[in-house]
Formats: structure tokens, sequence, C-alpha cells
């Protein structure tokens, strides 16, 4: 029977610490970027625009400061289209506009005047396309 038997010795290696020297290799920042796609149906905003924009849009009663009374309204709602990344809106809306003329030839003198007043139908088209800002704010372009 041959036994062979092995020595054991604990050897602790010591390496020098590396000096510790300031970073100086500059970083580069480079932005990243990650897309996410956003899928709205566009039936959801048109009926979010035809509740929130509905009724007058805008009224000036008084001839005071341009001779002008004008009044803006929406009349039916609002259509909403989407096509090779642009939002179409349809806005059909109805124009009033009174308008007043005077003249008064002098201080002591009656003011001659004539009002006249017309109304109409237009239906505003537009198309928008959709971005958002760095800090995910929207950036409509219309």
């Amino acid at each position: 029977m041959l036994l062979l038997a092995g020595c054991k010795q604990n050897v602790l290696l010591e390496a020098e610490r590396p000096d510790i020297l300031p970073f100086t290799t500059q970083v580069e920042k480079v932005p990243s970027t990650i897309t996410i796609p956003i899928d709205i149906p566009l039936q959801a905003i048109q009926d979010k625009l035809n509740a929130e924009l509905q009724g007058t849009f805008y009224e000036d009663n008084s001839f005071d400061g341009d001779n002008l009374k004008l009044k803006i309204s929406k009349t039916r709602p609002i259509s909403v289209s989407g096509s090779n990344g642009k939002l179409g809106f349809n806005i059909p809306l109805t124009v009033f506009a009174e308008g007043k003329l005077a003249w008064k030839p002098c201080d002591f003198c009656p003011e001659i005047g004539k009002t006249a007043s017309g109304g109409f139908d237009i239906n505003l088209i537009t198309a928008s396309t959709i971005a958002f800002s760095p800090s995910w704010q929207v950036q409509p372009v219309t």
C-alpha cells in the first residue's frame, strides 16, 4: 500500500495598492431616445372635443372700441379624421357680425351713422401633427 501525503502551505500574497488618481476622462453625454406607440381611438378624441366645445366660442356684444359686434358658435358636432400621421378636424361654425359706421363732422354736429349686419356658416378644416417635447408636453403643429 502506497500512501501519498501532500503538504499544504498557506501563502498570503500581498499586492501594492495603486495610486488613487482623479477621473479625468470626459464622458460624452449622448441623449437617448425611446419610442412609445400611443393608440387613442379617433372617436374618443372626437367625443371629448364635442363635450368640451359647445355653443358659443366668442361673443362681443358691444360696438365700443371697434364698432363691431361679433358672435361665433359651433352649429354641429366636430368631426375628427386621421391619415399619414396627421389629425384632421372639421369644425362647423356660424359667424354673425354687426358693424357700425359712425361719423361726427364737428363737436356740435349730430353723429351720422349706419349699422349693417350679416351672418354665414363655415366649415373650418385643419390638419395637425402631434409631437412631444423632451419634458413630455404635447406640441401640436397645425
